[in-house]
């Protein structure tokens, strides 16, 4: 404490190097750097302009200087300011600096021992706090050797972008806003402004980049509930560049094919016939095709229940930002409220529309339902059944290879080639 001297002082009052200052026990002697915490009497310093019984802390800067170098502040309401004259808050931190770089806070828990570093900062309601243990928290790291923050916030509405660098990130979470943009529903979104094809996202392992997503300007994917969506780019139409294969589960190729408008219900597994308008049907004679709908297609085509045919889907709303906060609350919860149910009536309409189309599959293995007797190595093809249906219904029948005319071939849609677990025939779609 040779350095440090606490206690009042007159207002204009100099030490120099040598001087000495009273204490309860002796005297000390004053360095060329001293630090002081004063009690400011009412009229303050020469010039000064913190008045009240504000408690200051000073530092000199050389011998003979009057310590007037304010670098702790605390008032009479209890607020504390370090590097600065006045805090209107609780705290304030403050220190101009010409580099963007400067710090202005530091917080950092080293660990004591062979014990790891722990929480540097925790945030949180005093009935919510929690004791952890070492390693515990969240960790914020420099990238070495440059020092570069590897994690950075910036108020973007601001423009405060000062020693904004490549690898920085932008985030808010007042709606789809940002670079990195957070809503109170918890959706995210990554917005690029790259150009169509550069790089918004990128995945690495270490310096290898394992998964990219770019920029699109193309539009088209369907609408329907999925796990996920992708656009394309509106150059070269590509929606996904892949390294290795894409596996999938199904055992099929299949396309969407719109039903007529009199056509019942088709069953997975069934044949069905092609119309003179491209229409399935479910009457015979109207038939000049037979297809069979798939079961478990692991790639399917031609789906039109785009945006185009539909129209988007209602906009989930966001906050707005410039409304008092209980206000925004009550409103946007209305707001959303409002959008889950426009957007039920909007899903429920596009279900709706889904039931004029079938799956039809075009190659792949498919089961099928088969009346009669079959064997492995038979062709099935459709048959006209009387049921009382205008145009007979149609039906799957299994004709063994060496019995198959040309008629029959042309009917056929494909041949048995295994038994499924459930036990109905699994034929392999023959094309036209």
């Amino acid at each position: 404490m040779s350095d440090v001297f606490i206690g009042d002082l007159p207002a204009a009052v100099s030490l120099a190097d040598g001087d000495t200052l009273p204490l309860d026990q002796g005297t000390r002697t004053v360095k060329a750097t001293v630090a002081q915490i004063r009690s400011i009497p009412p009229n303050g310093l020469s010039g000064d302009a913190i008045h009240g019984g504000t408690v200051t802390a000073f530092a000199s800067t050389g011998i003979g200087d009057q310590a007037t170098s304010r670098v702790l502040t605390l008032s009479a309401a209890g607020n504390a300011g370090i590097g600065t004259t006045a805090s209107p808050i609780p705290l304030t931190v403050e220190r101009a600096d010409g580099s963007p770089f400067a710090a202005q806070i530091l917080l950092r828990n080293p660990g004591v021992a062979s014990n790891a570093a722990g929480i540097a900062l925790q945030v949180s309601h005093p009935s919510e706090f929690t004791s952890y243990g070492p390693k515990a928290g969240v960790l914020l790291q420099r990238v070495a050797p440059n020092g570069l923050g590897a994690f950075k916030l910036y108020n973007r509405v601001s423009g405060d972008t000062q020693g904004y660098g490549t690898g920085d990130a932008f985030l808010t979470h007042n709606g789809w806003t940002g670079a990195l943009a957070f809503t109170p529903t918890g959706g995210a979104s990554v917005a690029g402004t790259r150009g169509e094809g550069q790089a918004i996202l990128d995945i690495l392992t270490g310096l290898t980049s394992t998964t990219t997503v770019c920029e699109v300007a193309g539009t088209g994917a369907g609408v329907s509930a999925t796990a996920i969506r992708v656009q394309k780019n509106s150059v070269t139409g590509r929606s996904i560049n892949a390294a290795g294969t894409v596996n999938a589960t199904g055992l099929d190729y299949a396309e969407y094919m719109e039903k007529a408008a009199d056509c019942g219900t088709i069953a997975k597994g069934q044949i069905a016939g092609v119309d003179a308008d491209g229409r399935l049907t479910d009457r015979f004679d109207r038939a000049h095709s037979f297809v069979v709908k798939s079961t478990s297609p692991s790639y399917v085509g031609g789906d039109a229940l785009t945006e185009d045919r539909l129209g988007p889907p209602p906009a989930e709303p966001v906050p707005i930002s410039d409304e008092p906060e209980s206000e925004a609350v009550e409103r946007f919860a209305d707001r959303h409220s409002a959008w889950v149910e426009e957007l039920a009536t909007w899903q429920a309409r596009a279900e709706a529309e889904r039931t004029r189309f079938d799956r039809i599959a075009f190659c792949g293995q498919v089961p099928v339902t088969v009346a009669g007797p079959w064997a492995v190595g038979d062709y099935v093809q459709a048959e006209r059944v009387e049921n009382g249906t205008p145009g007979g219904a149609i039906a799957a029948v299994a004709v063994p290879s060496d019995v198959l005319d040309e008629i029959g071939y042309r009917r056929a849609v494909g041949r048995i080639w295994r038994i499924a677990p459930d036990g109905r025939p699994v034929i392999v779609v023959k094309t036209v």
